[in-house]
């Protein structure tokens, strides 16, 4: 088994997505997103993950499109990632919905045409850190099986509670397979 530091870890990813066309800021949002798995000890979602962000931006034709705001009001707003990874959209929603909390006390931020959106739990401990409480819900592809039923698409939440440091309560609505 390989061991590898954070810088050098980092340096890895960085030059995977480097080859896809990724910035900078967007390689260091991944980056840390992926990281934060491995420590976490989720290795499925961390640096391997790196590999399949590649494969998938190689395979698809038509290349990603800007990350766009298609509907807002004070408190809400749509978007839409653009077939970005959601690492990239959920940082936005994320810094979008948080401006709007702080303006205006709550706010709801919506987006779709996104893949890879990550760990839920990056996101509130952010809006944590902000000084906000949150709940996400996600949506997917029918791949799994909600407890006694059929295949369906995993929506799992997450919301940190007001105390510190935050408690990061998780449901889903599936369940592996018997």
């Amino acid at each position: 088994m390989t061991t590898l530091s954070l810088p050098d870890a980092r340096a890895l990813v960085a030059a995977v997505l480097t080859t896809c066309g990724y910035s900078a800021t967007d390689v260091e949002t991944i980056a840390d997103h992926l990281l934060d798995c491995e420590l976490r000890g989720l290795s499925f979602g961390g640096l391997a993950r790196a590999l399949s962000i590649a494969e998938r931006r190689h395979a698809t034709e038509t290349p990603p499109q800007p990350i766009r705001t298609v509907a807002q009001t004070p408190v809400s707003a749509t978007m839409d990632g653009g077939d970005q990874v959601g690492y990239l959209v959920g940082r936005h929603a994320l810094e979008l919905a948080v401006a709007k909390a702080h303006a205006q006390g709550v706010a709801v931020v919506g987006a779709r045409n996104t893949w890879y959106i990550g760990m839920f739990s990056y996101y509130l401990e952010k809006a944590a850190a902000a000084g906000l409480a949150g709940m996400i819900a996600g949506s997917g592809p029918a791949v799994v099986a909600p407890h006694g039923g059929t295949r369906a698409g995993s929506a799992p939440t997450r919301s940190p509670s007001a105390s510190r440091p935050p408690r990061l309560p998780s449901s889903g609505t599936s369940a592996p397979p018997p």
